[in-house]
């Protein structure tokens, strides 16, 4: 089979996905499709190489924005306070369920232990 080959109806096209983490810099497209412009399989194989060294070069150029790209959605950073402030709110949040998981906990536990308890006075009847 051939890497980045595809079909559709008659026509070969050059099939290649781009990367999720490159995708920005291609618009957000997912995928490069090129028409190679050929219905016969083997004069198609012989296009991809052109449309593969063309995208490897834009799939590198766009590694290498990314890397040099400053992030401009850095997050600023927080005071020790409004980390504790965040903290203790996540908990008290988090402690509800907390105690409900808690007492579904025990409640299963009681019910594994009356089992026996149950199961033996059933057969004693």
């Amino acid at each position: 089979m051939c890497t980045y080959l595809a079909k559709r109806g008659a026509t070969y096209y050059f099939r290649r996905a781009i990367p999720v983490e490159l995708r920005p810099a291609f618009g957000g497209r997912a995928e490069f499709i090129v028409s190679l412009r050929s219905k016969d399989r083997a004069e198609a194989k012989l296009r991809i190489p052109a449309h593969t060294v063309e995208t490897d070069k834009l799939l590198a150029d766009a590694m290498r924005s990314l890397v040099t790209k400053p992030n401009r959605k850095a997050v600023p950073p927080r005071s020790a306070a409004q980390m504790e402030r965040d903290r203790n709110q996540w908990e008290s949040e988090q402690q509800p369920g907390d105690d409900v998981a808690d007492k579904l906990f025990v409640a299963d536990i009681e019910a594994d232990l009356a089992t026996p308890v149950i199961e033996l006075s059933l057969a004693l009847q």
